[in-house]
C-alpha cells in the first residue's frame, strides 16, 4: 500500500525569535511496520529539499508513528505521533519533531495534519503496491 501525506506547521530554530513555516510532503510505501518514505521538506527561507527515511507505523503495538527523515547537508528530522485512545484525532494529527544537523539541534517543529484540508487528499492517495517479479 502506498499513500501521500502532507503536514505543515512551525519550525522554531535555535537562536531565532520568529518561527518559520515548515511543510512535509511525503510518499509512503507501507508494506509493514517500517515503511520507506520519500518526499519534500519546505522551510520558509530555505530551498525545497528532497528527503528520504522511514516511518515506523505501530499505532497499536507501540502506540506511536515515528518519522525519521534525512535531507540536505546532513540534516535529520526525528519525531513521532503518540497515539492515544482518549484523544485519537489530536494524537494522530500532531507531529512534534526535532531537527538536527550533524548531531546538533537546529530547532523543534510542531506540525499538523489538517483534517479539513488534507484528509480527502490522503484518502484518495491510497494505492495498492505494485508487485514486481
Amino acid at each position: 500500500m502506498t499513500f501521500r501525506e502532507r503536514m505543515a506547521g512551525e519550525l522554531r530554530l535555535t537562536g531565532e525569535q520568529e518561527p518559520r513555516q515548515m511543510e512535509l510532503r511525503l510518499d509512503v510505501d507501507w508494506r509493514g511496520e517500517h515503511a520507506p518514505v520519500r518526499g519534500i521538506v519546505h522551510v520558509t527561507g530555505w530551498p525545497e529539499m528532497p528527503c528520504h527515511g522511514t516511518m515506523r507505523i505501530a499505532p497499536i503495538r507501540a502506540r506511536r508513528i515515528r518519522y525519521q527523515l534525512d535531507f540536505a547537508e546532513d540534516s535529520h528530522l526525528d519525531g513521532w505521533k503518540s497515539v492515544s485512545l482518549w484523544h485519537p484525532v489530536r494524537s494522530m494529527t500532531r507531529l512534534p519533531a526535532t531537527l538536527t544537523r550533524s548531531g546538533e539541534i537546529l530547532g523543534v517543529a510542531s506540525l499538523r495534519f489538517h483534517l479539513r484540508h488534507d484528509l480527502m487528499r490522503l484518502l484518495l492517495s491510497f494505492r495498492r503496491a505494485r508487485w514486481t517479479s
